[in-house]
């Protein structure tokens, strides 16, 4: 097994997440069209470029639209919705949201306790120069709570992952971004939402690149992050990962459910196997010396292929029950 890297751990703090009204902005619409065109910063405190596909559109003025609007494509000063306007209107004022799950946070800074990162090492999986094998995903261990704008709910964390760095400087270590749910399923399952208290510090971390998990940390390295929170990978993984993991000679169920599985090594299976394949699935098995070379695969018509061996090499020894085959005979051993 090849040598793995342990993960990352640090700190964010200025840490300010939003869901609503990250930016204002006004554009042109025509009646029973579904295009904003023109489209600009209501003023230069908000930055045009944090629009994004999948965030939401308010109509403050002009009365454009007649519901929030969600954005389905951008190219150049054009924003395409997914609702026709009903009114034309120049200069019509918009303000847009973040869809679920899915937060902004504005000149965050950054510590890495080991001083070998910056905010340059920092890059969100959707950035186009991300890379996933020079760099892993980075998360952030954010404050759960009840509602959208509500309390903090103590001691109860969840993860989220840094999908766009939008912003970098160097020289104070401030870094601006979205970040979006990293954990099983979506945001709404866990009936939770990421607490948006000004001016938090939470602990930033490299997701496992497997499970899509961060490390615990010594809180007296990883300073003022919240109570809990040093041990929120943890806590966070228990349910999802670990406790799914138990093999069934600890009385859990075996790994795994669903999904895909490497096995290095022997395989004992005890009962019946029932192997079911899919109209695209076939079973295949291979020599581990020439993996391109098939053995013996069942392709998804439900047709058994056995490889083909050369008629000029030399014949295996003859076994009772077996079956060799040649590019020109088929052989059957019997007594």
């Amino acid at each position: 097994m090849a040598f793995e890297k342990q993960l990352f751990i640090g700190r964010t703090g200025e840490f300010s997440p939003k869901y609503n009204n990250i930016i204002a902005i006004t554009g042109t619409t025509v009646n029973s069209q579904n295009t904003i065109t023109n489209v600009s910063a209501f003023n230069p405190t908000f930055d045009v470029n944090l629009l994004r596909v999948g965030q939401i559109l308010n109509t403050v003025s002009g009365g454009a639209f007649s519901s929030d609007v969600t954005i389905t494509n951008i190219v150049g000063t054009t924003v395409t919705v997914n609702a026709n306007a009903v009114a034309s209107q120049t200069g019509g004022i918009f303000t847009a949201d973040t869809p679920a799950g899915t937060y902004f946070f504005n000149s965050a800074s950054f510590f890495d306790p080991q001083s070998t990162l910056t905010v340059n090492s920092i890059t969100g999986s959707n950035d186009p120069l991300y890379d996933a094998d020079l760099s892993p995903i980075y998360g952030i261990i954010g404050q759960a709570s009840s509602t959208l704008g509500g309390s903090i709910i103590p001691v109860k964390f969840h993860l989220y992952k840094i999908t766009d760095v939008t912003y970098r400087n160097t020289s104070d270590g401030k870094f601006s971004g979205f970040i979006s749910w990293a954990e099983e399923g979506v945001e709404a399952d866990s009936g939770d939402f990421l607490a948006d208290t000004a001016n938090q510090t939470l602990a930033i971390g490299a997701l496992s690149p497997t499970s899509s998990n961060v490390t615990i940390y010594d809180n007296s390295t990883i300073t003022s992050t919240p109570g809990g929170s040093s041990v929120a990978g943890y806590q966070i993984a228990l349910p999802g990962i670990i406790d799914q993991a138990v093999t069934g000679s600890v009385g859990g169920a075996a790994f795994p459910f669903t999904g895909s599985a490497q096995i290095l090594g022997d395989l004992s299976v005890t009962g019946s196997s029932n192997l079911s394949l899919d109209t695209s699935d076939s079973f295949l098995i291979n020599s581990a010396t020439t993996p391109t070379q098939s053995l013996f695969k069942i392709d998804s018509e439900g047709i058994a292929v056995f490889r083909a061996q050369d008629a000029s090499a030399a014949a295996p020894t003859p076994v009772v029950g077996g079956l060799y085959y040649t590019d020109t005979s088929v052989f059957v051993g019997i007594d």
